[in-house]
């Protein structure tokens, strides 16, 4: 028998919280746009949050590393993530995180996050923004963004964490000090989405080959969700059909 199944009562309720309780909070003048989610964004959240063991009901996937360019909705939809572990997933205490390395690029998630609470009667009323410590406190459990710059994030015990623009950490001391934390959950999610960079020595190119080679099928794991939208080395950059390929928001957020 097959290890793993997929929920869709489960997928179905991740996609039902982007579309029904979250907004653009940049919608422009005006009510605020809500968030209807791209056909790539609705089977990655779908494919992430539905996909469950067999034997216990519990979350398939613990690491997902999603590589994308600049101005396809990566961030957007990280801040949609969060929210939605903070406020449906099921644990106790719930710790979910912003991390990024700058304490300006760990704050525009939160700043997205605290525009959809605010935009939303629903989720701002079970929900405190206390901007001052950009966090967001709903009954037991908070969202909270850190840097690498502010440290002090060894002791935690995260239910979530999205890693923003993996490709700028220096070094592994965030991702060893939250992945250590994990330990006390029962399925804890950590979410790495970037877009592509340059340094061969990083964690992010480390992940980035790791997620390539379970595309490829050179490597298995079954806790793992990899994907990647990038031009191949030998597609031609002027061709349009790639543009396409490599960012599936081409012609809606991303002008041609």
């Amino acid at each position: 028998m097959d290890r793993f199944y997929f929920d869709e009562v489960e997928a179905a309720r991740v996609v039902d919280f982007f579309e029904r309780f979250l907004c653009h909070p940049k919608g422009g003048s005006g009510a605020p746009k809500k968030f209807i989610l791209e056909p790539w964004q609705r089977d990655y959240v779908s494919q992430l949050m539905g996909w469950k063991h067999r034997d216990t009901g519990l979350r398939r996937f613990r690491t997902t590393y999603l590589e994308i360019p600049r101005k396809n909705g990566k961030t957007t939809l990280s801040a949609g993530i969060l929210l939605y572990m903070l406020l449906v997933d099921k644990e106790n205490g719930k710790e979910v995180y912003s991390a990024a390395t700058t304490r300006d690029q760990a704050g525009l998630i939160f700043e997205i996050a605290a525009g959809m609470v605010a935009a939303d009667p629903r989720l701002a009323k079970r929900c405190e923004i206390i901007k001052s410590k950009k966090r967001i406190v709903a009954g037991d459990g908070y969202f909270q963004a850190c840097s690498a710059e502010a440290g002090a994030i060894h002791g935690t015990s995260p239910h979530c964490v999205v890693f923003d623009e993996l490709h700028l950490q220096k070094n592994r001391e965030m991702w060893e000090a939250f992945h250590t934390g994990f330990g006390a959950r029962s399925q804890p999610l950590f979410v790495a989405i970037t877009t592509a960079g340059h340094d061969r020595s990083s964690v992010c190119w480390e992940q980035h080959e790791y997620a390539r080679n379970i595309i490829n099928g050179n490597v298995k794991d079954d806790s793992y969700f990899p994907k990647i939208f990038s031009a191949d080395s030998n597609d031609d950059w002027t061709d349009e059909r790639v543009w396409e390929k490599a960012n599936p928001c081409l012609d809606i957020s991303l002008k041609r």
